[in-house]
């Protein structure tokens, strides 16, 4: 009997030493998963956090962190399914409550959003994310008084903080005050010079009071200082066809950009429609340019197919086709 009780003694104490051995090992291959991405390299993190929650599942932090590598790649659907994993393994988890609140605020439900918000500062009051969170939240269910009263809370200590100006700057918009809003905006834009989402903010504001030239203007600021925006010169081209008749301006500005990034499908494409629409011949001189250059993309020619097709000449569409299949009959 005696030596029974021996023998579960070990038993208990090994299972013990083993559940302590696989924690600190699924915590190593965390903390290893946060050196690859802090360094930029993403794929390896993520083997790593993988690594982790196969030795331990019960673990929430590799879910957490693998919540950060699909925001990274604006994988919000996974990036939810990872921060809900969080919450049924650590409920007490603040910043995945915050950004789980996020995620709830972006698509529309805002119970949910403002429970995950309350559930972060129960637990951190003084948390500047979950403090946004909530007036952003209390904004977009109109409540204005309570969102700037608490926003003025948080400045007291974060004065000037961004992401304070940029919910003022939307409140003022959301209540209609749109020239306050755009002085907001600028005053904002002149302390952070550099950040996007303040300019996008400019943009809209603009864009609502049809000042189609003030948004120019903007586009023109950040173009100067991020000539790389892809999103940013394909808009800024829009708006001068659409709204401002500046076709060459246009045309210049997307030719600028593919200089820089040839191989850029998406903006070729929206060259190639923009010069279309006044010189069909034109646009099929360029793309043929384009195929000269990079006679191994097959995008350029099926595009050639589809603009020829496009311009009536079905019979220079089908050739152009058969000459595909020639080339690479195995697609």
């Amino acid at each position: 009997m005696k030596a029974s009780k021996g023998l579960l003694l070990v038993l208990m104490l090994g299972m013990a030493a083993g559940c302590g051995s696989s924690a600190d090992s699924a915590a190593d291959y965390v903390e290893s998963g946060n050196e690859f991405f802090d360094n930029g390299n993403y794929d390896k993190a993520r083997l790593e956090y993988k690594n982790a929650i196969q030795i331990d599942p019960r673990q929430a932090e590799p879910y957490y962190r693998l919540a950060l590598l699909d925001e990274q790649s604006k994988n919000w659907k996974q990036m939810f399914a990872n921060l809900t994993t969080v919450e049924q393994l650590d409920p007490n988890h603040v910043d995945a409550q915050i950004k789980l609140g996020r995620l709830y605020l972006l698509g529309g439900k805002l119970d949910e959003a403002m429970t995950r918000a309350d559930k972060a500062l129960s637990l951190k009051p003084e948390s500047f994310d979950g403090r946004i969170l909530k007036a952003s939240i209390l904004a977009k269910e109109q409540k204005f008084d309570q969102a700037s009263k608490l926003l003025a809370e948080v400045a007291k200590d974060y004065p000037d903080h961004k992401d304070i100006l940029s919910l003022e700057v939307l409140i003022l918009k959301d209540k209609g005050q749109l020239p306050a809003a755009l002085a907001k905006a600028q005053d904002a834009v002149e302390k952070y010079p550099e950040d996007l989402s303040l300019r996008l903010i400019e943009l809209s504001l603009y864009n609502e009071m049809k000042d189609y030239k003030g948004m120019a203007n903007v586009y023109e600021e950040i173009l100067e200082r991020k000539p790389d925006e892809r999103e940013v010169v394909l808009s800024y081209a829009k708006l001068l066809v659409s709204q401002l008749d500046r076709y060459d301006d246009a045309l210049n500005i997307l030719q600028s950009f593919l200089k820089n990034h040839p191989d850029d499908a998406e903006a070729q494409q929206f060259l190639l429609g923009l010069i279309n629409q006044k010189n069909p011949q034109e646009a099929l001189t360029k793309l043929d340019e384009m195929i000269k250059a990079a006679p191994e993309n097959y995008d350029l020619r099926f595009a050639k197919a589809a603009l020829l097709d496009k311009n009536g000449d079905v019979d220079g569409s089908v050739s152009e086709l058969n000459r595909i299949v020639e080339e690479d009959p195995q697609g």
